[in-house]
């Protein structure tokens, strides 16, 4: 375009005054500005890493039935219900055993699974949530209180990683 060399140029003020009076640019790749940039970088980095490397490849969620409170059987016993949403954060298809803690259960079921054994196995596909209804049948005379506390564990059968839920079992009043 036929214009002056140098016309424009992205350079701080204290070098073009250098230029101006003939004496040599300075250039500094190591500035404050530039290691400060590269600490907080790394710092976020090295926070995802661990947020990653840390998390949990399981979830649990436990919701209790509100409508019945409870049910009482022909036998006797009470029955309660719980929605237990089980998240499988790994990348196949995992198998996870519930166990219930806190009173001797006569009954433990969950629906649309057939159980063989005492304790339910449940199918979870990979990366995905998976809903069940369980039911927790107890003796009456098993009941000190209407309300006692139960803990619900689901178990990776593979891993023996588990995550626990607590809730209650809920009876009539006595």
């Amino acid at each position: 375009m036929g214009t002056a060399r140098g016309l424009i140029g992205y350079d701080t003020d204290a070098n073009m005054a250098r230029r101006l009076k003939g004496v040599p640019q300075k250039f500094s790749l190591l500035r404050m500005r530039t290691v400060f940039y590269a600490v907080a970088i790394f710092a976020v980095c090295a926070f995802m890493v661990y947020l990653l490397a840390s998390r949990s490849p399981l979830d649990l969620n436990v919701l209790r039935d509100r409508n019945p409170l409870f049910v009482q059987l022909s036998d006797g016993s009470i029955r309660n219900g719980y929605t237990v949403k089980i998240l499988n954060k790994e990348r196949m298809q995992q198998q996870f055993l519930v166990t219930v803690t806190g009173l001797d259960f006569k009954d433990i079921k969950i629906n649309d699974i057939e159980n063989v054994g005492p304790v339910p196995v449940v199918d979870v596909k990979s990366d995905n949530l998976r809903s069940v209804h369980l039911f927790l049948t107890v003796d009456a005379q098993e009941l000190e209180t209407a309300s006692e506390p139960i803990t619900i564990t689901v178990t990776n059968k593979e891993t023996g990683y588990s995550v626990s839920n607590d809730s209650v079992f809920i009876g009539p009043n006595k």
